[in-house]
């Protein structure tokens, strides 16, 4: 199989994507899409060369979160947000979920270059989730939810 990560188009057959997750299916299926021709997100998906089949998808946008370390009551930094990664059943312990992050990674350097970032955002359905992603440079930042943060300088660090 020759993985190629590319946009969600009406190409792509998702209809039978199954990670095993129903609300990471259901979103795939019946939001990607629409969220993307609404401007609130890109899917990016992993294809198999040549075939329209969807083997993983993330989704990534932008927003902003309150900056803790500010003195400046109410300020805010802008963040790339990785909001959800799933990998088909059949092609999970592959390599794909870890090509769609460092995808993902490589989009917020030059979203960084063009209109600055500080950091990326991920959430993690679960602690061996969230241990995986520390291993790309991600730490906790909300233990409860297990959001973990990925400042950009530490990313452009690690690039190099």
């Amino acid at each position: 199989m020759k993985i190629q990560i590319e946009s969600l188009s009406r190409s792509h057959a998702s209809a039978d994507f199954d990670c095993g997750e129903p609300d990471l299916n259901e979103w795939l299926r019946r939001y990607a899409r629409q969220n993307q021709s609404r401007h609130l997100s890109r899917t990016l998906v992993a294809t198999d060369s040549g075939s329209s089949k969807v083997f993983g998808y993330c989704t990534i946008s932008v927003t902003t979160v309150a900056d803790s370390k500010s003195y400046r009551k109410g300020y805010v930094i802008p963040v790339l947000l990785i909001g959800r990664v799933a990998v088909e059943l059949e092609a999970q312990g592959q390599g794909i979920g870890r090509l769609l992050l460092a995808t993902a990674l490589n989009l917020a350097l030059e979203i960084d270059a063009k209109v600055g970032i500080q950091q990326v955002m991920i959430t993690a359905n679960n602690s061996s989730l969230a241990r995986y992603y520390e291993r790309f440079g991600f730490k906790v930042v909300d233990p409860e939810s297990l959001t973990l943060a990925l400042p950009i300088n530490d990313l452009i660090k690690s690039a190099i």
